[in-house]
């Protein structure tokens, strides 16, 4: 299976901001969650709660500031690349992927990659972009798929043993689970806060309870996506009994996934602080 396409200054800058627009799985949470917020306020203030109307500047603001660096970002792309062109050769086969780039016929780069490295793997529009634990990442055009290459690419990465045990050990926040639990969540928390809002006396701080109720939801959701997954490995693992049991005694399994949740997000926090120390 092949994936080859040749770029010029132009593709770089759609490829660029169509990959800081919709890239990464925090831009696309983001947007997720701005967009639902933005229309949980929209019905608020057509309630009458006009308190809400500086939070949805705030978000339509971040929205476009968003949508302004990527755009930056791209010209930014654009200019650097000037008026090369290059060729791009991708090989997936059973364990890895092999690369060549050339500078018209000279050959520029080439090298390999392993499906173990990767952290995720996100198709957009035009572009599917495979992200790295190094930090690296390698575009591809979709364009250039063939029949049901892209479908058997990737069950290749799907099917890679030792890359779900880095889904599941060092990348429990880039999992699907954590982010439907935690965006669920914040839903959630939105709709409870817009409920109460919408019957709270009148002499209440209405923006105050609501941002209350909402910051207080979203964290609570936070730690128990961060402990979840590490639930569901626990649960396939363990023998019915077990199963039966933490079914049965939920308000403890509840009350050990928030524990776990709360030694995950901590855990987290630490290594990223360790890195940003060890990098100074």
């Amino acid at each position: 299976m092949t994936n080859i396409f040749s770029t010029d200054a132009e593709c770089i800058r759609r490829m660029t901001i169509e990959e800081a627009l919709w890239g990464t799985t925090k831009v696309r949470c983001f947007f997720a969650v701005a967009t639902i917020f933005f229309f949980n306020i929209l019905y608020g203030i057509l309630a009458g709660n006009k308190e809400l109307i500086t939070p949805m500047i705030i978000i339509i603001i971040a929205i476009i500031m968003i949508i302004l660096r990527a755009i930056m970002t791209g010209n930014k792309a654009y200019k650097l690349y000037g008026n090369r062109k290059f060729r791009y050769s991708y090989v997936f086969d059973e364990n890895k992927i092999s690369f060549e780039i050339y500078n018209e016929d000279e050959l520029k780069d080439e090298g390999i990659y392993k499906y173990e490295d990767i952290v995720y793997f996100h198709k957009v529009t035009r572009y599917s972009f495979i992200y790295f634990k190094d930090g690296k990442l390698v575009f591809l055009d979709n364009k250039a798929f063939q029949g049901e290459d892209y479908k058997r690419i990737r069950e290749l990465i799907k099917s890679s043993q030792k890359t779900e045990q880095v889904k599941m050990c060092d990348n429990k926040y880039d999992s699907k689970v954590f982010w439907i639990t935690f965006i669920v969540g914040v839903v959630i928390s939105f709709i409870v806060a817009l409920i109460y809002v919408n019957n709270a006396p009148l002499n209440d701080s209405i923006m105050e309870i609501y941002l209350k109720i909402s910051f207080s939801g979203i964290i609570f959701f936070l730690f128990m996506a961060a402990g979840i997954v590490e639930f569901i490995n626990w649960f396939k693992e363990k023998s019915t009994i077990w199963r039966v049991l933490a079914i049965v005694f939920y308000p403890l399994t509840i009350g050990a996934v928030y524990c776990v949740g709360i030694k995950n997000v901590i855990l987290f926090l630490l290594r990223k602080i360790k890195k940003l120390i060890v990098r100074k």
